[in-house]
């Protein structure tokens, strides 16, 4: 069995946090970068906030850009010596949340297509019964 990528999320925000939530099942991921000197040291989901430099030490195989400044961030990395095969970039659905109300939508009409099955099922006992 292979085991899954390690990732490191550049970008510890609102849209590091939805990367994270979003990529967790795909990714072993194992810490948030940023250049925010307040965010340093910090904690996100048991995930720490480490300063950029020191990317190469985590030893990730791919870095997702949780951030809506990913041209910069990009640029970033390829100056540090980061391969462009090595950048994850993440929609911009899942950096402003809108992939959350297709989540909720998707679990919505799961409940109603349970519900109607139930009701279904009930109707065919009911009639097969001779109610």
């Amino acid at each position: 069995m292979s085991r899954r990528k390690r990732a490191v999320i550049f970008g510890a925000g609102g849209a590091g946090r939805r990367t994270l939530d979003y990529y967790s099942h795909v990714y072993e991921c194992v810490a948030f970068v940023d250049n925010d000197a307040v965010k340093l040291g910090t904690s996100i989901e048991g995930l720490t906030v480490y300063p950029v430099t020191t990317l190469a030490e985590t030893g990730a195989d791919v870095v997702l850009v949780g951030s809506g400044s990913m041209g910069e961030i990009t640029m970033q990395l390829t100056e540090m010596g980061v391969s462009l095969d090595r950048i994850g970039w993440v929609p911009e659905d899942v950096l402003t949340g809108r992939f959350e109300g297709m989540r909720r939508l998707r679990r919505r009409v799961g409940s109603m297509l349970v519900l109607m099955l139930a009701v279904g099922l009930a109707f065919v006992v009911y009639w097969r019964v001779g109610g």
